[in-house]
């Protein structure tokens, strides 16, 4: 009677990993997942608010509200964009509407960066906490950065030098009650 052929746990992953690697090469999924889809036609879009909570924050001027609304649009659909498929991208870009974004909060300028929570009509989390700059700050929500017509995450923000450790320091002053206790480093 013969051994039964037991093979090394290294040989069973390679194998597996050159299975999957073989399925994911012939599913696609390595060709440029930029579509040419053109930016968002705002033209026909309600520039006013659906949801009864939402207004332009003070200390930031309409027109401004406004363009960051729309970038953040924009990037909510680039977002969906990256599935490569169109009908997901269709589905997304008929869901999502001016109307139902807003600037949740306006946190301040830092840097010369606008620094706020956006909001739409999707369900948020719990706290958002994040590790930067050495700190761990926890927010109510994801917090965005908007320098140049651009948003960005608090981190790319970061890393760009766009906002400075400084910077993130008062940021977790302003916005986490336990930052000072949280980032004591006795």
């Amino acid at each position: 009677m013969s051994k039964p052929l037991i093979m090394p746990k290294r040989i069973i992953t390679f194998l597996i990993t050159l299975t999957i690697l073989i399925c994911v090469c012939f599913s696609g999924c390595f060709e440029n997942v930029t579509r040419s889809h053109p930016p968002y036609d705002f033209s026909n879009e309600d520039t006013g608010y659906a949801h009864k909570d939402a207004k332009d924050p003070e200390g930031l001027a309409p027109e401004l509200v406004l363009q960051i609304r729309k970038d953040y649009m924009q990037l909510q659909l680039d977002h969906y964009r990256q599935h490569d498929d169109d009908e997901i991208y269709e589905y997304y870009a008929n869901l999502i509407h001016l109307k139902d974004i807003w600037i949740f909060a306006y946190i301040g300028n830092y840097s010369g960066c606008e620094l706020l929570y956006m909001a739409d009509l999707r369900p948020i989390g719990g706290l958002y906490i994040i590790e930067i700059a050495g700190y761990i700050i926890a927010f109510a929500r994801e917090p965005y950065v908007y320098k140049d017509t651009k948003l960005y995450t608090l981190e790319e923000a970061f890393d760009a030098g766009f906002i400075t450790k400084e910077g993130i320091y008062e940021i977790g002053m302003k916005v986490d009650r336990a930052f000072a206790e949280n980032n004591n480093k006795s």
